[in-house]
């Protein structure tokens, strides 16, 4: 079940550092959305059937990266009616 969420990703600013890969994988160089340990973004997230530990996000501007690591970030709230 998709549900849309703020997300803040593990770690401590200028220390982390996250680079998603973006759009469909099979694109020979997709674009990436760098982020750092702290900062804190609103997704549409939604669980992957194939890998329970991952889950696909959808960012406000509508890219999307697939299986994200759970472990890259927390769940800070749900954001309802979003």
């Amino acid at each position: 079940m998709a549900r849309t969420v703020l997300i803040r990703f593990i770690g401590e600013r200028g220390k982390a550092y996250y680079y998603l890969k973006l759009g469909p994988m099979d694109l020979a160089n997709p674009p990436e959305r760098e982020f750092q340990g702290g900062d804190e973004v609103v997704v549409r997230m939604e669980a992957t059937s194939a890998k329970p530990d991952r889950v696909d996000m959808v960012f406000q501007d509508g890219e999307f990266a697939i299986e994200v690591p759970r472990e890259f970030f927390d769940v800070v709230s749900d954001m309802p009616g979003r």
